[in-house]
């Protein structure tokens, strides 16, 4: 069940992008042909991006990237909506502002609907901590992180899947104590406005498949062929880092 998803997920990304692409050479026709009047074609090229990132951000419940990327398009269409007034800096502050209160209004919303009972403590910055399966016999990890910053040591011996949630803040989870049942596992990284850094055993054999809207990765491929444990990390970042070390 859990592959099939994962197929149809991607399936479905797939199927966006070459809509868009599709639409992109229908752009590129109707520019020649002067339809778009005084439009661009790199105006046009940054307004299919921007929907993709508002569409990928919709799915995955992300409103930073939503309301970054509609701020975006008033930017480039400010003077086709008589909003010059507005852009940039006042409607990109409108952005974060919508952002950050989003976050704090539906915070437990995404989660909550998958029925989860998280233990849920307060770290030394005094922001709210959420994390379930800490124990060394937990298949599943997660914490969730907001506002602040926190270390996480994850000790499972039967380790399945780790998913690691950052907002505005800073988030550090080591695994090189952790071992994995059947020797492989999925890691899945959701961060905005912040940074994740993971550690990793250098045994690991690690494929990466974060993807980033405006954003940066540092989570390089650590492929051992011959390796024992395979790990497999995807995930989003938007307006954050993601980085991953070797110990």
């Amino acid at each position: 069940m859990k592959g099939s998803w994962n197929y149809g997920r991607r399936r479905g990304k797939n199927i966006l992008w070459g809509l868009l692409f599709v639409g992109l050479g229908g752009f590129i026709l109707a520019n020649s042909m002067g339809w778009f009047g005084d439009i661009g074609l790199w105006t046009i090229l940054f307004t299919i991006l921007l929907g993709a990132w508002f569409f990928e951000s919709l799915v995955h419940v992300e409103f930073g990237g939503m309301l970054f990327s509609l701020a975006f398009l008033a930017i480039l269409y400010d003077e086709q909506l008589g909003i010059e007034k507005l852009t940039p800096w006042p409607v990109l502050w409108a952005a974060l502002c919508g952002s950050i209160g989003l976050h704090m209004i539906f915070k437990n919303f995404y989660f909550g609907r998958r029925k989860r009972e998280d233990e849920q403590v307060i770290n030394h910055h005094g922001t709210v901590l959420e994390v379930k399966g800490e124990g060394q016999d937990s298949e599943y990890f997660y914490v969730k992180q907001n506002f602040g910053s926190a270390v996480r040591y994850v000790n499972s011996k039967v380790l399945k899947k780790a998913e690691l949630v950052n907002s505005f803040g800073n988030l550090s989870v080591y695994l090189d104590r952790a071992m994995l049942m059947g020797h492989t596992a999925e890691i899945y990284v959701s961060n905005s406005f912040g940074k994740v850094q993971i550690y990793l055993p250098d045994n690991w054999s690690v494929v990466t498949k974060i993807s980033k809207s405006f954003g940066e990765s540092d989570a390089k491929e650590h492929f051992i062929p011959e390796a024992e444990d395979q790990v497999v990390i995807t995930g989003t970042s938007s307006f954050g880092e993601v980085e991953i070390y070797y110990i």
